[in-house]
């Protein structure tokens, strides 16, 4: 039997350390669908936030985030991430939730070696 990975929000806060900056964390307020960043990338770009098309992104959390047991599985972050494009090889070019463009793999996986259950 395969224990599932908690799946999470992205925090309210988050407390950056400067030599270990992630694309893919940034505050959300509380019930939105994406970060500030986000929707300030989308705005300059001229996309609408209601109608571009998103994408579950996974990522797992780091020990320096949050703590659990060693008996569970890492806990994974969801974050909504807005396709802003296409690549020829299928993976989606999207907005990270600092506002930096990224690509992704159509499943959702940062990484292609990544297996959710």
């Amino acid at each position: 039997m395969t224990i599932q990975p908690r799946e999470l929000e992205l925090p309210e806060q988050v407390h950056i350390t400067p030599s270990k900056q992630s694309a893919w964390r940034s505050p959300k307020a509380p019930g939105a669908k994406y970060t500030y960043r986000q929707l300030a990338a989308l705005r300059s770009l001229g996309v609408d936030p209601e109608t571009v098309p998103s994408i579950a992104v996974r990522s797992t959390a780091t020990a320096r985030e949050m703590y659990w047991p060693t008996t569970e599985p890492t806990p994974v972050f969801v974050i909504h991430c807005p396709i802003i494009g296409n690549r020829r090889d299928g993976r989606h070019v999207v907005i990270a939730p600092t506002g930096q463009t990224k690509w992704v793999h159509p499943s959702g996986n940062i990484r292609e070696d990544r297996h959710w259950g």
